[in-house]
């Protein structure tokens, strides 16, 4: 089961990509603010596996939380679903 994400303490699983996406969106936020682009095309990557039911339990909430908002930008829906699974990967 380790193969597949990490387990946090409620037996909740992150799946791999979702952790390496939220990393990737981390570190190209915090290198450039001309990588807006290319941060709000994984936004658009993150709502179509929520739409394909790709994410995990903890991958839903993430992204369910980060879209509450009306008119939010998949640049906003990114950075929002990174910092929600880094946040729970750290609870681990």
């Amino acid at each position: 089961m380790a193969a597949l994400g990490i387990t946090t303490q409620d037996s909740k699983v992150i799946k791999s990509f979702e952790l390496e996406t939220a990393n990737t969106i981390r570190r190209y936020r915090l290198e450039s603010q001309g990588n807006s682009g290319f941060i709000g095309s994984l936004g658009l990557l993150i709502k179509k596996m929520y739409e394909d039911d790709v994410l995990s339990v903890i991958g839903k909430e993430a992204y369910e939380n980060s879209s509450n908002e009306k008119n939010l930008s998949y640049e906003s829906l990114a950075i929002n679903f990174s910092e929600l699974i880094l946040k729970a990967s750290r609870k681990a």
